[in-house]
């Protein structure tokens, strides 16, 4: 089979786009369509579609959508990959493969440093074939704070699962280091809905203190979660009382009783540390049965998820680069590198 390449015109090819997503990615819609693609805070995303020669019908895409980045604290421009699909009978390698390389080949003109995205088990072969680099899998770590949900997958009698719940709930309890921690007084925690100022000012140190990080100010954070079509989500705010300033934040949403981490950031040790075991404290009151993270990067956030007692989670995702050749690659192809939460992903 011939298949013909080509980038999409955001605004007259859309309805083209929606029609192929109503189809094979049902989950797409018009709301997510005009967020990501037409509203973002660096600029329009960017989509390739894959027909037949002589057939108007889109049997597949391929994004991407910039986003601003710090690199050594200077300013370069990524390229967030996604919407990858292919129509089922159409999955063969050529269509594929063939989105994937014009994709790479768009980055000189669209002054693109480099692309970077999560691939999954299915579409990370075709992505290493154009000229990726897989460097390594997600890290997804969870914290119980109750057992019963997980327990009752292996005992079928749903009384007998909340009693061994209730007691391994007490040990899980007694031997989770944030019981013993008490917030400083100086410290104190609110939860918000929006993004200020206070954020702008965290921001401002994170480029030093991290390799590779994606811009978290407050006009990209209020985009990507406050106004998110898709999601509900709320922030967690940190503040020294006398400094008066905001000292770290997590983003998070709840369903079922079960949080979810989206963003995370603080600049310190000592504050991080803070910022964990109180959000912790939180989310016991709020009467969550768990809480996860999936990110990427150094073991810095790793090892003091740890010492709260979040366990790893096998992941089938993987992070992927492609670097410009004017991009110095070494630091970008180096995983201890980078800061990667899902404020980072598409959606």
């Amino acid at each position: 089979m011939n298949y013909e390449v080509k980038e999409a015109n955001i605004a007259k090819d859309k309805q083209l786009i929606l029609d192929f997503w109503r189809i094979h990615f049902p989950d797409r819609s018009l709301k997510r369509f005009e967020w990501i693609y037409q509203n973002g805070p660096y600029g329009f995303g960017s989509c390739w579609t894959v027909t037949q020669e002589n057939n108007p019908e889109i049997i597949g895409t391929v994004a991407f959508f910039p986003r601003v980045f710090f690199k050594n604290g200077k300013k370069c421009l990524g390229g967030i990959t996604g919407d990858f699909g292919v129509a089922p009978n159409h999955r063969i390698l050529i269509a594929a493969l063939k989105l994937q390389k014009f994709l790479i080949r768009s980055i000189p003109e669209k002054h693109i440093d480099f692309l970077y995205g999560v691939a999954n088990k299915n579409s990370k072969g075709v992505q290493k074939r154009a000229g990726f680099f897989v460097l390594g899998n997600m890290i997804g770590m969870t914290k119980i704070l109750k057992s019963k949900t997980y327990i009752i997958k292996y005992v079928k009698s749903g009384v007998f699962a909340k009693i061994i719940g209730v007691i391994v709930d007490f040990f899980l309890k007694i031997f989770s280091r944030e019981i013993f921690k008490i917030i400083p007084r100086n410290y104190q925690y609110s939860i918000a809905n929006s993004f200020d100022g206070r954020f702008d000012v965290l921001w401002k140190e994170a480029p030093n203190f991290y390799t590779i990080i994606g811009e978290r100010t407050s006009k990209f954070l209020n985009w990507r979660f406050a106004n998110c079509p898709l999601n509900k989500y709320k922030v967690f705010c940190l503040k020294n009382i006398n400094e008066d300033n905001l000292v770290g934040y997590i983003v998070f949403s709840i369903k079922d009783n079960t949080i979810q981490i989206s963003d995370i950031l603080s600049l310190s040790s000592t504050n991080l540390d803070i910022l964990i075991y109180s959000f912790i404290k939180y989310a016991r009151k709020e009467n969550a049965r768990s809480i996860s993270i999936s990110f990427f990067g150094g073991t810095f956030l790793k090892n003091k998820l740890k010492r709260y007692q979040f366990i790893l989670r096998n992941t089938e995702m993987s992070f992927i680069v492609f670097s410009n050749v004017q991009c110095k690659a070494k630091k970008i192809l180096d995983p201890s590198k980078w800061f990667f939460t899902d404020a980072d992903n598409d959606f």
